[in-house]
């Protein structure tokens, strides 16, 4: 038992038990740990992919392990990843969560699982309308789950009374589904203030669904390729104290929803992020967000990558943000190919704004020359923490042109160049300057930096301890 919980993350205050296979022995460690310290973890973890050893003997483990988080009553988040096939460990398993939803006060559960693991969902619902206190539910199917599981799920959160956060993602909910439960939920729990239904195929144009969302937050529907214009309407009308909402690539969102976005920017809708990434608005829509910009003072976050944009669409939106915007914290304008041009104009961009602290310009189809370009405005600039320049030609000389500007930088910290190009050269070039940037994390391709390069980022992360390399 004690060689199982030393491959344990665990404290008093977080537990995590994150490995390929899971055993019974695992389990036991952590409720014998809990027991030790007589107290449990307010978050306990569990990311797993395979069983080993008896199912029997693993089913009895999870129960132990309830009833000890049971007893101390400490959990409050419990977050559970598993992918099993085997229809005996997926009951144990619903067994357990169910178990700590019924009896004790848990606030927060995520569910990433088959739909083994929920079948027709009957015990999970009847655990959620026991529940007392979950405040925030997310379940996430990587494989569509029925329509009748899905129907009991979302009736079942119309009985959690103090339920404030909702996300049902991938395929969780359908259209026909939506139609019948959601105004319910929306409704009856007036508590609710965000809610997810990314990766589903929904058609919110209806009234009653305008109606139930008044009192939210924010909502994500993105990967949602039903959303149409209309929807954005609906959205705009229904959602009157709205702060978030992502729409990323709800593709038949077009410049007429843009312009309805725009319409209630300017009329003071108090919208704080607005993700657009993915739809088709194109330079037409851009132009009609940007002239929203101007004199707005409420969003900080803007996304608008693959969206077809080109020069004439970027450069209304830089223009305005250098001429009339003194608010936006963060812009993403990847993957749309802007070209040298693309990049004179972020590079002017840099230099003059003074509040911009996220840029995210990747696949921007920029060479060496434009991504030096851009290094000048970079140098120019110190109110920029977060800087993604992945998927663009990173070589050797672009490269330079980065860390010769950066030795400069005091702001910058997290840095993305994750590219083709980017050679073993280049990472010993950033690896000589680290002890004189500011950097601390820094994103890079897992196939090109090869031996001689991974040697010299941990030859500078041994000097350097703040400084991290993350390969993607």
């Amino acid at each position: 038992m004690e060689s199982a919980a030393a491959c344990l993350n665990f404290s008093l205050n977080h537990s995590t038990i994150s490995r390929k296979d899971i055993d019974a022995p695992t389990i036991l460690a952590v409720s014998d740990l809990i027991s030790r310290f007589k107290a449990v973890p307010e978050t306990l973890i569990i990311h797993s992919f395979e069983t080993t050893g008896s199912v029997a003997a693993f089913r009895q483990a999870l129960l132990v392990l309830a009833k000890t988080a049971i007893a101390a009553d400490s959990v409050r988040t419990l977050e559970l990843e598993a992918i099993f096939d085997n229809e005996s460990v997926a009951n144990g398993f619903c067994e357990f969560v169910c178990q700590l939803l019924e009896h004790t006060a848990l606030e927060s559960l995520r569910l990433y699982m088959t739909d083994i693991f929920l079948k027709d969902a009957s015990g999970l619902a009847a655990a959620l309308r026991k529940s007392q206190g979950l405040k925030s539910f997310e379940l996430t199917a990587p494989t569509r789950l029925s329509d009748e599981a899905c129907k009991r799920i979302t009736r079942a959160a119309v009985s959690c009374i103090p339920l404030r956060e909702l996300r049902l993602i991938n395929n969780v909910v359908n259209g026909e589904i939506a139609a019948e439960t959601l105004p319910l939920l929306l409704s009856k729990r007036p508590s609710l203030r965000s809610l997810d239904l990314s990766g589903s195929y929904l058609d919110l144009d209806d009234k009653a669904f305008s109606a139930g969302i008044c009192a939210l937050v924010e909502l994500k529907l993105n990967d949602n390729p039903d959303i149409s214009d209309q929807a954005v309407k609906s959205i705009v009308i229904g959602c009157r104290v709205l702060s978030v909402l992502d729409l990323r690539s709800c593709t038949e969102v077009t410049d007429v929803g843009a312009g309805i976005l725009a319409g209630a920017m300017r009329n003071k809708w108090p919208i704080t992020e607005l993700r657009l990434d993915q739809t088709k608005i194109g330079d037409v829509g851009t132009k009609k967000i940007a002239e929203a910009l101007r004199g707005n003072k409420r969003l900080v976050k803007l996304g608008m990558g693959r969206c077809g944009i080109t020069l004439g669409g970027a450069e209304s939106i830089v223009n305005a943000m250098i001429e009339h915007n003194r608010v936006l914290r963060s812009l993403h304008i990847c993957h749309n190919n802007l070209g040298a041009s693309g990049a004179r104009l972020i590079s002017l961009l840099m230099c003059k704004t003074r509040t911009l602290n996220e840029l995210c310009a990747a696949s921007n189809a920029w060479n060496a020359g434009d991504i030096a370009e851009v290094a000048k405005g970079l140098a120019e600039n110190a109110s920029l923490t977060k800087l993604n320049l992945s998927g663009n030609a990173i070589n050797q000389k672009a490269t330079e042109a980065l860390v010769k500007v950066l030795r400069g930088n005091r702001t910058l910290a997290r840095l993305n160049l994750k590219s083709e190009a980017f050679t073993d050269e280049c990472a010993c070039a950033v690896s000589a300057a680290v002890g004189e940037i500011a950097i601390r994390q820094l994103r890079l391709s897992t196939t090109q930096v090869g031996a001689k390069g991974r040697a010299c980022f941990k030859d500078a992360m041994q000097m350097h301890p703040q400084f991290k390399v993350y390969y993607v």
